[in-house]
């Protein structure tokens, strides 16, 4: 298998971006982003109640790599990056207990935009509540 040059640039083409994000087969910057979500999920495997601890994926993950999930762009000593999902990394360091506890809080903040979009629906505060609960929630 022959990997494609990683490119720095995001094509303006929404046909070309969407063929580019979905190729999980020569894209070397999806590989290695399915590769740190298998490590995540080995190192949750391992410590599945409270996981690794926080913070401490980018400098643990390395020997959960498989040789052949590595790319050209994978690290062997575990010292960088992050495991590219805001709820598999969490699930990695914080296990179980702690993944539960973020999506409660992710939940809540779901809940309590709504409310406050519904409430104020039709003022302009209402457009800045519908703002702020987009940003926080993408």
């Amino acid at each position: 298998m022959e990997l494609e040059k990683n490119r720095q640039d995001s094509s303006t083409d929404l046909a070309e971006h969407v063929q580019s994000i979905s190729n999980i087969t020569s894209d070397a910057s999806n590989l290695e982003r399915l590769n740190r979500w298998e490590s995540a999920l080995r190192m949750f495997k391992e410590k599945p109640v409270l996981g690794w601890g926080p913070g401490t994926y980018m400098f643990l993950y390395a020997p959960f790599q498989q040789s052949t999930e590595k790319t050209i762009i994978s690290t062997n000593f575990g010292d960088l990056g992050n495991a590219h999902s805001e709820y598999i990394g969490p699930l990695a360091e914080s296990g179980v207990l702690g993944t539960i506890s973020f999506l409660l809080i992710v939940l809540a903040t779901i809940f309590t935009g709504i409310r406050a979009w519904h409430k104020l629906k039709g003022t302009w505060t209402g457009s800045l509540a519908l703002g702020a609960f987009i940003g926080l929630t993408t």
